[in-house]
């Protein structure tokens, strides 16, 4: 699966986001996540990740690698902190190219693909 977020982290959205990917047929077989956090603004990085990590913990169950791609030192921080949080189900890498993203995981997929992805993917973001 990829992902992108765009702007301040929102948990609201966050929380719509679980409840809605976990209904898909395909979310029981999800293994890999690319995760493009090139574009999100962190003001309150400990508070969001810690949040988010708690959302996540308790509505997903499913063992997972996400490799979360980043550009500011705010959300290299965001990643580090969803690192210390991993746990036996859920696996966390960070890295500041897609190129190095597609290395980390099994995944077959070119970059030119991962790419056109990126830029046709709804964006996430929270909108008061």
């Amino acid at each position: 699966m990829i992902k992108k977020y765009i702007g301040d982290p929102c948990l609201n959205t966050y929380i719509n986001y679980l409840d809605a990917i976990t209904k898909e047929e395909f979310f029981p077989r999800l293994k890999y996540i690319i995760t493009d956090l090139t574009g999100m603004k962190i003001d309150q990085v400990k508070l969001s990740a810690q949040k988010i990590s708690e959302i996540r913990k308790e509505k997903v169950s499913l063992s997972f690698t996400e490799v979360m791609v980043v550009a500011t030192p705010d959300t290299t921080a965001f990643a580090t902190l969803f690192k210390k949080e991993e746990n036996e189900n859920a696996k966390f890498n960070y890295c500041s190219t897609f190129e190095k993203a597609l290395t980390l995981l099994p995944v077959e997929m070119s970059i030119e693909e991962l790419k056109e992805i990126l830029q046709n993917i709804e964006n996430y973001t929270c909108i008061s």
